[in-house]
């Protein structure tokens, strides 16, 4: 039901009704803060559909669980961690309409490669890795996965091993340093 109608009964009015609190409820409308007050209510499975940030959704939804039907969108701009959190919140892939996606190479790899399955509309916003620095293999992952730039620092190395970069450098910004060998002119 409407989030006004649930609250009523399980907050306003519970004295009149008993054995409340093991159901599955359906939310229809309501934020992410009023899911997560019917979520702590009930120990049943919550289904809600919510729009927001990344980190607004990680904020509010600390009552839900990976059984609850939540089917999130998230916009704007997001930490791959939020993103790895929010997916322990739902049985639901998430969509990910943001426009960026930035964190840890571990934590990028765990988004677009090892749970990509989870998430939904991955691979057309802009990456940028957080790391101080980026192996060329796990730069070329992360930019394999995405259509978006690719911000990040190479670690450094020989002309030949980051010629290994197969990222599109027209797109990606990525910041190399050049160590060791000589380049020869042809």
């Amino acid at each position: 039901g409407d989030y006004a109608d649930l609250y009523k009964m399980y907050v306003t009015n519970k004295a009149n009704f008993t054995a409340l609190g093991n159901e599955n409820i359906v939310i229809t409308g309501g934020t992410a803060e009023q899911v997560n007050t019917i979520a702590n209510l009930t120990t049943g499975k919550v289904t809600a559909t919510i729009i927001d940030t990344a980190a607004d959704l990680v904020a509010a939804l600390k009552n839900s669980a990976s059984t609850d039907e939540l089917i999130l969108t998230v916009t704007g701009t997001a930490k791959a961690s939020d993103l790895i959190t929010l997916d322990g919140k739902t049985s639901e892939d998430i969509k990910v309409n943001a426009d960026v996606v930035s964190g840890t190479y571990a934590d990028l790899n765990k988004v677009y490669v090892t749970n990509a399955a989870n998430f939904a509309d991955l691979g057309a916003e802009n990456v940028t890795i957080t790391d101080k620095t980026v192996a060329v293999g796990d730069a070329n992952t992360i930019a394999g996965a995405t259509t978006g730039k690719v911000t990040a620092t190479v670690a450094a190395g020989t002309s030949t091993a980051l010629n290994a970069l197969t990222a599109d450098t027209e797109i990606n910004a990525l910041t190399l340093t050049v160590t060791g060998d000589a380049l020869a002119s042809e």
